[in-house]
């Protein structure tokens, strides 16, 4: 009975409903949008059966309200696309590559490659070049239900060479900045972390490690000294060699070489000549890279007697030794004095006693080894009394 009564009710409140409708539709104009509303309201909940829905909307000038869209799935297929972080760099910069995964089925997994090397097997890799030009990254997808999709992106790299071959006095690099050989096969690079490096294609062959240093300046001095440094003129590396120079040189064969205007004309070198990226020493050697020892305390190169024996070198300070060897090995060896001092007043260089002295050395003069290497190996000139050498 109640069920009844409640069907009574709600079919009572429908008509009631629709001939409100016919009265609300009769004093509104027929565009008022509440009307066709309400239409739909009714039509949606059944009142108005579909045969009679049409003329009802053509009758007070309502169109049907459009369907709604059909939902298609999305497309899940698995899309790989990629892109370095930046849209230019320069040569030695840091460059990120980077995967974007679409689709298909997780977990992925990556493999990079491309121009100089490139590998990587995460969703993204870093690189640094040594050369100007188009980079392309390769990149390889694969999901966990074996589909596999591949990618390629570029990156076009710049640099402006600062110096070619040849830095003069007072010249300089900064950070970021590059020197390179005439012929381009090697590159001196002052990196933003700090480090000085020289490079043979992709290797470094001589380096100053100073990675993470505050190293934002390297300046060829006229006092011949080549200097890294960085705030508050703080030193981080520098050749420790003096003399009248003529600049840096950074010669075809991958060496370095700060010319003197004098004499031999050599100040400093790298020692780097024809490495093709291998790494080498950074200290001077002699010709077998031996250590030498000179165990009867013969003759060798002292800057304390040497300054105690020649009243002109008091105007070098008594610690100040880098000047006191300079002088003995750009002046001192071409005017016969002593390195020893008093130990050895008659001891001078003399080309035939080097090389009997030193029978490991070959290839080039015993004078030019003597200032390449053998003054700082502690090798002596002639035999002598001196104890130690500095």
């Amino acid at each position: 009975m109640k069920k009844d009564f409640s069907k009574f009710l709600l079919t009572a409140f429908l008509l009631v409903g629709i001939f409100s409708l016919g009265l609300l539709i009769k004093s509104t104009p027929v565009s008022a949008l509440n009307n066709c509303q309400y239409i739909e309201t009714l039509y949606a909940a059944g009142v108005i059966k579909p045969e009679k829905v049409a003329a009802i909307r053509a009758s007070y000038g309502c169109t049907p309200r459009a369907a709604a869209p059909t939902v298609t799935p999305g497309d899940t297929s698995l899309k790989v696309s990629c892109a370095a972080n930046k849209s230019a760099a320069k040569v030695f910069e840091l460059i990120q590559w980077k995967a974007t995964v679409t689709g298909g089925t997780a977990p992925y997994t990556y493999s990079w490659s491309g121009t100089d090397n490139l590998s990587g097997n995460a969703s993204s890799t870093l690189k640094s070049y040594t050369s100007n030009g188009a980079k392309k990254a390769k990149l390889t997808v694969t999901d966990s239900s074996s589909t596999t999709k591949k990618a390629s992106c570029d990156i076009t790299l710049t640099q402006t060479i600062k110096y070619h071959g040849f830095m003069p006095v007072n010249g300089g690099l900064t950070s970021g900045q590059v020197m390179d050989s005439k012929n381009g096969m090697y590159r001196l690079v002052l990196h933003a972390n700090g480090n000085l490096a020289l490079y043979s294609s992709e290797n470094v062959v001589w380096e100053t490690k100073t990675t993470g240093k505050d190293a934002t300046l390297l300046l060829m001095q006229s006092d011949g000294n080549l200097v890294l440094s960085g705030k508050k003129n703080a030193v981080y590396w520098a050749s420790y060699k003096y003399g009248d120079p003529l600049g840096l040189s950074l010669q075809n064969d991958g060496n370095m070489v700060i010319n003197n205007k004098k004499l031999d004309g050599v100040i400093w070198t790298s020692n780097t000549q024809n490495t093709a990226g291998t790494r080498v020493a950074q200290t001077p050697h002699n010709v077998n890279a031996t250590p030498v020892e000179n165990p009867e305390n013969i003759c060798i190169f002292d800057a304390i007697k040497y300054r105690n024996f020649y009243p002109d070198m008091k105007k070098y300070g008594k610690n100040d030794t880098r000047m006191l060897k300079w002088h003995w090995k750009n002046y001192g060896i071409a005017e016969g004095r002593t390195p020893c001092g008093a130990d050895n007043e008659s001891c001078s260089f003399v080309e035939s006693n080097y090389l009997t002295l030193n029978p490991d050395v070959t290839g080039m003069t015993g004078l030019d080894h003597y200032k390449k290497y053998g003054l700082n190996e502690g090798r002596t000139v002639c035999k002598g009394t001196t104890a130690a050498a500095n």
